[in-house]
């Protein structure tokens, strides 16, 4: 049930990164980062023992998308759609 939960959030996070890459460029990274400072709090406020298996699972597999939306902004325009197919088959992965 947790999992789910997570998974939704996820896919709320990727879908809103999505309207705001129609719309400004520049604000999809700070958005994302948004998003993960409220979510790393949240992550510590997880009981013990979820904490340190999912909790670290979960913050990490955040950093690590987030790493991969700076590199698609910064990658020539040939390449944007094989890092966000990269970056997809990242969330898939959990």
């Amino acid at each position: 049930m947790f999992l789910h939960f997570v998974l939704l959030v996820t896919a709320l996070a990727v879908e809103i990164f999505f309207k705001k890459m129609a719309t400004s460029k520049e604000n999809i990274i700070e958005e994302f980062y948004s998003f993960v400072k409220y979510l790393l709090p949240v992550v510590d406020k997880f009981p013990r023992f979820q904490k340190f298996i999912l909790g670290d699972r979960i913050s990490n597999k955040m950093l690590d998308v987030h790493e991969l939306y700076i590199e698609a902004y910064y990658t020539p325009r040939q390449l944007k759609r094989e890092k966000m197919a990269k970056i997809n088959a990242h969330l898939t992965q959990f």
